[in-house]
């Protein structure tokens, strides 16, 4: 008996020390435009959005919470489009923003300049 007393209360114990399934008690959550961030307990925070601008060389990115720190890493994705890109790169980085510049060549008709794609980007870092 009382080892059954001892599991129930030690089982009762586990929601609070670990993350349900749904990781309701583990995260937070905001979608804001083509903005999203998700912000877990232990201190990661994932943002990723989409950036629809076109043709300019650099394209500012806010997200939509600041990071802790500038050392957080940034990856983009970039739908096929008639131009292929050969660059897109990260530059300064503050905690609420970076810009991202790049440029493309096609090998159909030699064109190059600055991508004219839209373009996903995925931060990963700390909040605390």
């Amino acid at each position: 008996m009382v080892a059954i007393l001892v599991l129930i209360i030690w089982l009762s114990s586990l929601g609070t020390t670990y993350a349900k399934a749904d990781l309701s008690n583990a995260v937070t959550t905001l979608t804001s435009g083509n903005n999203t961030y998700i912000k877990f307990n232990n201190g990661i925070l994932i943002q990723y959005g989409r950036i629809t601008t076109t043709g300019q060389k650099e394209r500012r990115v806010y997200m939509p919470i600041s990071f802790k720190n500038d050392g957080y890493k940034v990856f983009y994705g970039i739908e096929a489009g008639a131009d292929v890109v050969q660059t897109l790169y990260t530059l300064n980085k503050s905690t609420s923003s970076f810009y991202a510049s790049g440029t493309f060549y096609d090998p159909y008709n030699g064109n190059k300049g600055f991508p004219s794609e839209s373009f996903d980007w995925f931060a990963i870092g700390i909040w605390k």
